[in-house]
């Protein structure tokens, strides 16, 4: 139910994005191993000139293409996960009304996270309650989606997404700002992380 409303509220079916962009791929990876495994009509014609000459090609010279094929198969590639990359690059998920989640909510959000990472799209959480932190905590979400992804507001979600942009392709420059402003990070969370388990005060007081 939960992954039902969510892709309704998203607007994409992440699911068909991510076969179509397989398929694609499977498509570009078949068609450049038939490359590597038929020799071109280039170097059999070299292939030829050098029997004639008594001569043998050189090993150096196979490797040289083979390298500049698969150069381009991962070129092609590239260009197929950037087309179906959607307009958007981070999902922010407000978790403040959330009180509880169970093993199977967890699950689906850690298969969300997953899914959208495929296509190029982060999921950060933010405002989660301390209850639902340690309920996390306990189904290893932090060892999949990281501790990064989660974070105490949603002002230090959107600020760790603009940041993140702006690492990865061009600086971001909010209006009014000199320079790029990359907010606070989940320091809080961080912290608690550092503690001992038991010391669960540590994250509510953060938290608040």
């Amino acid at each position: 139910m939960f992954k039902k409303l969510f892709i309704k509220r998203i607007g994409l079916r992440v699911d068909d994005q991510i076969k179509a962009m397989n398929d694609e791929i499977m498509n570009v990876e078949r068609e450049y191993k038939l490359q590597l495994a038929k020799p071109s009509n280039k170097f059999k014609n070299i292939k030829r000139h050098f029997r004639k000459e008594n001569e043998t090609i050189q090993n150096d010279e196979i490797v040289i293409d083979e390298n500049k094929i698969l150069e381009e198969k991962n070129e092609k590639i590239e260009e197929v996960r950037k087309k179906y990359r959607p307009n958007f690059d981070h999902i922010i998920i407000d978790c403040s009304p959330i009180n509880y989640m169970d093993m199977m909510g967890i699950k689906t959000l850690i298969q969300i996270f997953k899914d959208y990472k495929e296509i190029g799209v982060t999921v950060l959480l933010c405002q989660v309650r301390p209850t639902v932190y340690q309920q996390l905590k306990r189904m290893s979400y932090m060892d999949v989606a990281g501790l990064e992804n989660i974070h105490v507001s949603i002002n230090d979600a959107v600020m760790h997404a603009l940041k993140t942009r702006a690492t990865r392709d061009s600086i971001v420059y909010l209006p009014g700002s000199p320079m790029p402003y990359v907010g606070i990070e989940n320091v809080s969370y961080t912290r608690a992380e550092e503690d001992d388990e038991e010391n669960d005060d540590t994250i509510t007081k953060s938290y608040l």
